[in-house]
């Protein structure tokens, strides 16, 4: 999977394999072996978006925002909007072993780049890795008060109460 056996000698027997392995966190013994495959992955298709910011994969999980903020937004029936959406989680499901190890790599060439030794890039990716619940909590509360403030400004403009716009 990765190319390191000649590195590790520099490092007393440090590899990129421990810096992803750290970079994974509890799960790297399950999670590890998958990396770079074509394996579907449940939690990803239940809520990718979520998954990908538990996972620390920020830039994956604004990727997948837009998509899913521009099929909502091609003003097209709901069986249409469903089934594309069905179509975008399986994917994003089946690739997202692909995606993380993209997202991990990166991390590791960037590191690797700056000149940091593989001791010094498993110290980073244990603490720069693993996964956050916290950020997923605070993802949501942030969208309820957003959405929370437009149906407030909704009712506001135009007059309608809750029970108006939910019954329309």
């Amino acid at each position: 999977m990765f190319e390191y056996e000649e590195e590790s000698a520099y490092y007393g027997g440090r590899t990129k394999e421990d810096v992803v392995r750290a970079f994974i966190g509890r799960k790297a013994s399950v999670m590890y072996p998958k990396l770079g495959l074509i394996s579907f992955n449940p939690f990803t298709f239940i809520s990718p978006i979520y998954y990908f910011i538990y996972r620390k994969c920020y830039i994956s999980a604004a990727i997948s925002y837009g998509i899913v903020y521009a099929l909502q937004s091609l003003s097209v029936d709901n069986s249409t909007y469903g089934m594309l959406m069905l179509i975008f989680r399986i994917v994003a499901a089946t690739m997202f072993y692909k995606i993380y190890q993209w997202e991990i790599m990166r991390r590791v060439d960037k590191w690797t780049a700056e000149g940091k030794t593989f001791e010094e890039m498993e110290t980073l990716a244990s603490h720069k890795g693993g996964t956050s619940i916290l950020t997923v909590i605070i993802i949501l509360v942030i969208e309820l008060i957003i959405t929370y403030i437009f149906y407030a400004l909704i009712m506001g403009a135009t007059g309608y109460s809750i029970y108006d716009i939910l019954t329309i």
